[in-house]
């Protein structure tokens, strides 16, 4: 195993656009993606200017305000993420002091989407395949206590018209189990498993 610093004291210092925070690059130009931490001090921003990729600001500490395209300034926070397309105008500002990572390149969005509205959809032949994905990320957190998991909810009605949302049911054996369901643990383990609780 290797260890590596990001914090600021190694990161790159940015000005151009009018910005002013440092950036710690994790990963290099040659892969799919690259990922940096985004420190921007009190007061920091990064300057409006658009992107050359697509690019997720992802908050892990402090807050701030961010906008895209439209201009539209929308409060950040820790565990928040902003997405801009390859090309939009954006900018991002803090009193306070921010760290964010940086996702910049090809790559795909699962995080829960909070800007859209959410609408009932005709029925779409796609959604068991949608279940059948979550459950390949949940069943190996819980397939020592569960007995299987159902694909509950409108989604599962075939041809029924329902909000574009996967519900699903772990089914266990007993009351016991039914509390430890419900405890940090497993939640635990199945964010681990890179789904939202």
């Amino acid at each position: 195993m290797e260890i590596f610093r990001f914090d600021e004291e190694v990161s790159i210092p940015v000005s151009t656009f009018g910005s002013r925070f440092r950036i710690g690059p994790l990963t290099g130009d040659g892969s799919r993606v690259r990922v940096q931490v985004m420190h921007l001090p009190p007061d920091g921003r990064i300057g409006r200017h658009p992107t050359t990729v697509r690019q997720m600001f992802a908050v892990v500490e402090g807050k701030g305000v961010v906008s895209g395209s439209d201009g539209a300034r929308r409060e950040i926070h820790p565990n928040y993420a902003a997405l801009w397309e390859s090309g939009e105008e954006h900018d991002a500002h803090t009193q306070d002091g921010i760290t964010a990572i940086c996702i910049e390149g090809e790559f795909d969005v699962w995080a829960m989407e909070v800007t859209r509205e959410i609408v009932v959809a005709d029925y779409d032949p796609l959604w068991p395949s949608w279940y059948a994905t979550v459950v390949s990320y949940v069943w190996p957190a819980v397939e020592n206590i569960a007995l299987r998991i159902d694909h509950v909810g409108s989604t599962s009605v075939p041809g029924l018209a329902a909000k574009p949302l996967i519900d699903m049911d772990i089914v266990v054996s007993n009351q016991k189990i039914s509390v430890r369901l419900r405890n940090d643990w497993l939640r635990s383990a199945i964010a681990d498993a890179g789904i939202s609780v």
